[in-house]
This record gives structure tokens, C-alpha cells and sequence, in this order.
């Protein structure tokens, strides 16, 4: 069962870093292994996943050349780290300057053109 867990939990993380987040998991046997592994992804990718979004908004350098879909894709991670309870809201909102309504706003894909009135 352990090791069945850690090929499993290996095979979740490489789809989260790869920006995978859904799986198939086929077994009820599979959920502590997709959760541990999840939760201790976005534990310990929160540094920078949190720098990044804060740098893009006060378009301050980090180190990255970031764009609006990267900016979209890094919120998008760091709500699925709060709905997972890997993150806590008042961290979160500390560390990018945002809180969860301005999360929600920056990884929401971009709407239709405006019609003109």
C-alpha cells in the first residue's frame, strides 16, 4: 500500500508541476495520497508562487518576464492552495498584497470586449 501511495503521490506532484491539477484517480484508495501530495505542493511552492504575483501587480522585477496569463495561472494556484486548506487566507493576502476577492478577480480568465453603449 506505501509504495502504491508513492508512485502515486510522485505522479500527482509531476502533474502539478506541470500545471495539471485534475487527475484520474480511479480508487477512493488514491485520495490521501492526491491530497497529501497536493497539499505539500502548494505548501512549498508558496514563496514564490505568492513573490510573483505580488512583483507582477506593483510591476516590480522578479526575475521573471511575467505576463497576464502567467499572472491568471499563479492565482489560480494560490486559491487552489486555500480551497485545499494548504493556505491560510491572512498569509496569503500578506504575502501578495491581495486578498481572496482580488485573487478571484486576477485568475479569472479575461471577459468578452465590451459592447459600446
Amino acid at each position: 500500500m506505501r509504495a502504491a501511495w508513492a508512485l502515486h503521490g510522485r505522479l500527482v506532484r509531476r502533474s502539478l508541476e506541470h500545471g495539471i491539477a485534475q487527475g484520474g484517480d480511479l480508487h477512493p484508495g488514491h485520495l490521501p495520497s492526491r491530497f497529501v501530495t497536493g497539499f505539500a505542493f502548494h505548501r512549498e511552492s508558496f514563496p514564490e508562487s505568492a513573490a510573483r504575483p505580488r512583483a507582477y501587480r506593483e510591476r516590480a522585477d522578479s526575475g521573471f518576464l511575467d505576463e497576464p496569463a502567467t499572472a491568471r495561472a499563479l492565482a489560480g494556484s494560490l486559491r487552489a492552495g486555500l480551497d485545499c486548506g494548504a493556505l491560510d487566507e491572512a498569509e496569503v493576502t500578506e504575502a501578495t498584497g491581495v486578498d481572496r476577492a482580488g485573487l478571484d478577480l486576477l485568475s479569472a480568465p479575461p471577459g468578452p470586449p465590451a459592447r459600446p453603449a
